[in-house]
């Protein structure tokens, strides 16, 4: 298997493990007494915000009522239209989905209306507060984007970028909402939206410069730090992490455990609690500092907590454990083998649970960074665009724009602390990527936006998505 998809097996691991709540379990007083001995660095000052100044308390009212109806049609329809890529539905299914927007004004306002309040928090985590944050939200912004795709088919530019604009700033409430990890990758997956959307949109010659200058306002320029992310790994810890750990434990001691060994020789609660606490740390040090200056060791660091002897793959074994519901008799061998190798190397078990899930941290740093990066290069582009309607041509450089003032600083690499690289002969803009080398605008080793080198046309779409 593939590392990525480790990734998110390893969430599934502990899901399974804990009775599938890892991600809506709502912090016990047990799991508070542990959380307030843990560093500083992961101690939560959570502030409760107003409901009135709270956008999630207008989203939830809203979101049930963008609900798509069933429907092959209306659904292909709304697949179609919110894929940039692609032309817009016609006939039928285009009518369909236009009546179906049209039946909509009041939720989408509502939505509006919470984006603009600028707030947003969600509150302690239980099962009615996870399923709306990870399917609806991305469903109401696949929504706006056909609303701005719509506005731009009739040339209402300054609609069009409005509603893109909106997507990115829904996703960055979501992001910035005091949620765990699936929240702040929800949160990045709205704002991608928002961000491409603003790229197909600048690359249309017939969008007015005014409207590019909208654009460029309401990007922010982001930083070498992410203080969100920082918070979102203080919030997993506290209010998953932790949680999941002591109910792992409830079940291994329950009457029906259905391990065949004494769950307490492999897995010791307090020592998982201590090592997810100092990973965590360590994420929140990495998330508050730039990506040339991190710990480099993490997921090392993480692969190297446990060694199960004559296994060749730690994490296929534990994994091929844990994913099965039947316990034959091979599967019950190798819980007989890992209390044995448990014996010499204590708290086995969850340590090589949490060399799975540890590198999910580990990963999102980097796409932080990679998106930090992608606001960067979608600023140059904009700008880009804004010069060659004021020239008539590419510049030949980032510098060139700059002296325009169509750029209020050089947009940063964030995996090198340097510009991002720009070619006229190539049409592209690019970042070297985690790597740090630059392969010259590699789209399978860098990352890369390009854009038209002659008159670009109506539907082109930038790539860099």
């Amino acid at each position: 298997m593939k590392k990525n998809s480790w990734l998110l097996m390893g969430l599934m691991c502990v899901a399974i493990l804990s009775g599938c709540r890892m991600y809506t379990t709502p912090v016990t007083p047990a799991g508070k007494e542990i959380a307030e001995a843990c560093p500083d660095s992961l101690k939560l000052a959570r502030k409760e915000l107003p409901a009135e100044q709270n956008a999630y308390v207008i989203f939830t009212n809203a979101l049930p009522e963008l609900k798509l109806p069933d429907g092959n049609k209306l659904s292909d329809a709304y697949l179609l239209a919110c894929t940039l890529s692609t032309n817009m539905p016609e006939g039928e299914a285009r009518k369909q989905l236009d009546a179906w927007l049209e039946s909509k004004k009041e939720p989408l306002a509502l939505m509006s209306q919470g984006i603009a309040l600028g707030q947003l928090q969600f509150p302690i985590l239980n099962d009615s507060t996870f399923i709306p944050c990870f399917s609806n939200m991305r469903h109401a912004a696949r929504v706006k984007v056909i609303l701005a795709r719509e506005h731009a088919e009739r040339g209402e530019y300054t609609e069009s970028a409005r509603e893109f604009v909106e997507t990115f700033k829904m996703g960055q409430l979501i992001t910035t909402g005091n949620g765990p990890l699936i929240h702040y990758m929800v949160g990045m997956a709205v704002e991608g939206l928002g961000l491409n959307g603003m790229r197909w949109l600048a690359c249309r010659d017939d969008v007015p410069p005014e409207v590019l200058r909208q654009i460029q306002n309401d990007l922010p320029i982001p930083h070498a730090d992410d203080p969100a992310l920082a918070q979102t790994y203080r919030v997993e810890y506290v209010q998953c992490t932790v949680p999941a750990l002591k109910e792992i434990e409830q079940n291994a001691s329950s009457p029906t455990n259905h391990f065949p060994i004494y769950t307490s020789r492999v897995f010791d609660l307090t020592n998982s609690i201590t090592l997810a606490g100092t990973f965590s740390a360590r994420f929140v040090t990495n998330a508050l500092t730039s990506w040339t200056n991190r710990d480099t060791r993490i997921s090392t660091d993480a692969e190297n907590l446990a060694t199960l002897k004559g296994i060749t793959n730690n994490l296929d074994f534990v994994m091929g454990l844990t994913m099965s519901s039947n316990m034959d008799r091979e599967n019950r061998k190798k819980w007989k083998q890992l209390e044995k190798l448990g014996r010499k190397q204590p708290n086995i078990f969850g340590k090589l649970m949490l060399a799975m899930i540890i590198p999910v941290g580990d990963k999102l740093l980097e796409n932080s960074v990679k998106f930090r990066t992608k606001i960067n290069l979608t600023r140059a582009l904009v700008a880009l665009h804004l010069y060659r309607r004021d020239t008539g041509n590419w510049p030949e450089s980032l510098e060139d724009v700059r002296m325009k003032s169509l750029l209020p600083d050089p947009p940063i690499d964030f995996f090198t602390g340097k510009p991002v690289l720009y070619s006229r002969e190539k049409g592209m803009l690019w970042s070297v990527g985690a790597d740090g080398k630059d392969d010259g605008g590699d789209e399978k080793k860098d990352v890369v936006i390009t854009f038209p080198t002659q008159s670009s046309q109506p539907t082109h779409s930038p790539q860099g998505k």
